[in-house]
């Protein structure tokens, strides 16, 4: 009888423990049948849409295979531009609600988050709850700190790493039975180092631990060029900028003839006296530059965006104080970090959307100079001359000069510590074929300069232009996105 009993008893606590698992999953179910990406360029048809609020919730989905099929995808602000958000007929997990920052710690300047936390959250609370930031201050603020965990991020930052992973110091992530892995860069730096590879291709990170440091403003030096000659002169103005900042962000235009730069410093003295006396309109200058920094991110296009106001659309108010003013007169700006790091609102298939593509080139100390003043000029013209052919050309380049740490061992700004050089073409319509057949012919010419490439970040791409080792992945929660590209280790 006793035996009988204890028998009873484990089959009863065996079925309470499936029903009380099954209710933890069926309470965080998304009835929303589809999601899309920030520019609406892909939507996903799930099979099951977790909406994850607790590291129980994401233990329970991967634990059951039934209610959520393989794959299981975890998603934050969905901010990349390729087919990674797509996982028909599997499970998504949206960590969009895991966004609280958990902890501060005094001793070590770290912060701990929740996976969902963004980008402009932990800034701005950094920055009013104790003076801190981060070295890495992109403009897309909506990005998602788990998700920057394990995937592609860059920056042309100012004395600090460039790749939001470089901050991590520690995290926490659900493997594919549902345990949660606990990895630290100090204990077992090459566990970890591999994992932030895996673009969650090994497991779902829910907490991540950040380096921050005392916050300090930087002197950013903004201006225009137009009417330029050609790539020698694009390529001139851009390394005198470097050679006087530390550190610069740059848009050309090669069918144009048009170059916007940023130069970054931290000697705030740096600043010129005409730029103290236009100290008063210093709130204006910050609002044209973020609402330029804003329909770029946006729509693809500064100062382009159909769905203006049309009084200020018809009277090219934002084009002639944004964009001509900045022709005429170079703007010193002093601020924190955070000011450009911008937050951005759903968009309409009506509206310009932008879209781009990413080529990374992870330059050797001895090379850096004449590698650079290769791979520019030789994009310039051939953006400049497929215009000339074709009447086509995409609405600008973006341009980093991202520091690297040295210790990722695979794909984009792996290496030795230095700079890496990024050129991204980008595009105010995802869906043109003028656009998708200029990338491509781009896309070879830059693999034969040795360019990487990233699934998150990089369009129309193929398995000669990305691969990814089979230790970087498991069958959990391997995409067919993700699937085409991996090989053996």
């Amino acid at each position: 009888m006793v035996l009988a009993f204890t028998n009873y008893r484990a089959v009863w606590l065996f079925q309470t423990a499936l029903l009380l698992l099954f209710i933890q999953i069926q309470s965080s179910l998304d009835d929303s049948a589809s999601r899309t990406n920030w520019n609406l360029a892909w939507e996903t048809f799930p099979a099951t849409i977790v909406q994850a609020q607790t590291i129980g919730d994401v233990t329970a989905c991967v634990m059951d295979e039934n209610e959520c099929p393989t794959p299981v995808l975890a998603v934050g602000g969905m901010r990349s531009v390729t087919s990674c958000i797509v996982n028909d007929n599997g499970t998504l997990v949206d960590m969009s609600l895991m966004n609280r920052i958990l902890s501060y710690d005094q001793n070590t300047g770290t912060v701990t988050c929740q996976a969902g936390v963004t980008l402009k959250s932990l800034h701005t609370w950094l920055l009013e709850e104790h003076n801190r930031e981060i070295s890495f201050s992109p403009e897309i603020g909506d990005a998602s700190v788990g998700s920057l965990a394990v995937t592609t991020s860059k920056d042309s930052s100012v004395n600090g790493p460039g790749t939001f992973r470089s901050l991590i110091t520690s995290l926490r992530y659900v493997s594919h039975n549902g345990t949660i892995v606990s990895l630290d860069r100090e204990l077992d730096d090459e566990a970890f180092q591999v994992f932030l590879c895996s673009f969650g291709m090994l497991g779902i990170v829910v907490e991540v631990q950040i380096e921050t440091r005392e916050a300090r403003q930087i002197l950013t030096r903004v201006y225009a060029r137009r009417g330029l000659s050609g790539a020698d002169e694009a390529y001139e103005i851009m390394k005198i900028a470097r050679e006087k900042a530390d550190n610069v962000f740059v848009t050309v235009a090669p069918h144009e003839g048009v170059l916007v730069a940023e130069e970054r410093y931290q000697d705030l003295s740096q600043r010129r006296f005409r730029s103290h006396i236009l100290g008063f309109f210093k709130p204006l200058f910050i609002s044209l530059i973020q609402r330029a920094k804003f329909y770029t991110i946006q729509h693809g296009h500064p100062f382009s965006d159909k769905s203006l106001d049309l009084r200020l659309h018809d009277l090219g108010i934002l084009d002639t104080i944004g964009k001509q003013f900045m022709y005429f007169l170079e703007v010193d700006i002093v601020h924190y970090r955070s000011v450009f790091t911008n937050l951005y609102e759903p968009l309409t298939l009506q509206q310009e959307r932008l879209d781009f593509t990413m080529y990374v080139y992870d330059i050797a100390e001895n090379d850096e100079t004449s590698q650079i003043e290769f791979i520019f000029k030789d994009t310039y013209n051939f953006a400049k001359e497929w215009h000339r052919k074709t009447g086509y050309a995409p609405k600008g380049f973006n341009i980093y000069f991202v520091n690297r740490s040295g210790n990722k061992p695979y794909g984009e700004f792996s290496g030795p510590p230095g700079v890496t050089f990024l050129m991204d073409p980008y595009e105010n319509n995802p869906e043109s074929i003028e656009w998708r057949t200029f990338v491509e012919a781009l896309n070879v010419r830059q693999r034969n300069h040795r360019a990487k490439m990233s699934p998150t970040q990089s369009r129309f791409l193929t398995s000669a232009d990305f691969q990814m080792p089979k230790e970087l992945v498991h069958e959990r929660f391997l995409t067919p996105h993700y699937a085409k590209f991996v090989v053996d280790s």
